[in-house]
């Protein structure tokens, strides 16, 4: 679903969006300040399970830079299509990196409804050909949709979606960044706990 040709729609309406509007001088400060490598980034990975991961994580949950793209940049750039992110927030935020060979397994982010994960792609340069895309299955495993990794591009999709994000070609010499932002309903209709024990973090 492209983000251009999508009206306001409620969050639960969607499947899968993808926003490219413009981007902010921030935006690229932030992407360099996130390509940076530092003693935060660990070998672990998330979203998946521990005895799988095969790529970098960082938790971001306590960054004020991150906090602020996600004000500033995301949110604005999400309500102009969602009518109701003002019923959502985040309840985490982290940092994925893959470099040549570190691949992650098909998974899903949630078993839950009314859960989502938003990403943004934070590798600083990208060309086709250079591979790295966010793939996504249907319940028989079949790829149903793909999401080229653009510098900056925003893709919000529903958590319970199975996906995989793939490593860039060798030859790009970049790790693939993306940095998650975990979506709950401010005010659950369900049981808040049956929300957590669903979300499949390791």
């Amino acid at each position: 679903m492209n983000g251009q040709e999508t009206e306001k729609v409620k969050l639960e309406d969607l499947v899968i969006l993808n926003l490219d509007g413009p981007k902010p001088s921030f935006l690229s400060d932030y992407i360099a300040w996130i390509n940076h490598r530092d003693r935060n980034w660990q070998m672990q990975g998330a979203g998946v399970p521990l005895k799988e991961a095969k790529f970098w994580y960082k938790e971001l949950s306590n960054c004020e830079r991150t906090t602020n793209i996600w004000n500033d940049f995301i949110l604005p750039s999400l309500s102009e299509k969602i009518i109701n992110m003002d019923e959502f927030k985040v309840d985490r935020q982290y940092a994925n990196a893959q470099t040549e060979g570190q691949r992650s397994s098909i998974h899903k982010d949630a078993n839950t409804e009314r859960t989502y994960t938003c990403l943004l792609y934070a590798t600083e340069s990208w060309a086709l050909g250079d591979e790295g895309e966010t793939l996504f299955y249907n319940d028989v495993n079949e790829i149903v949709a793909g999401v080229n990794p653009l510098p900056g591009r925003i893709t919000v999709f529903k958590g319970n979606i199975a996906h995989v994000g793939r490593p860039l070609y060798r030859e790009s010499k970049l790790p693939r960044i993306t940095v998650a932002f975990k979506l709950l309903p401010k005010n659950p209709s369900e049981d808040k706990r049956v929300i957590y024990d669903n979300w499949n973090i390791y």
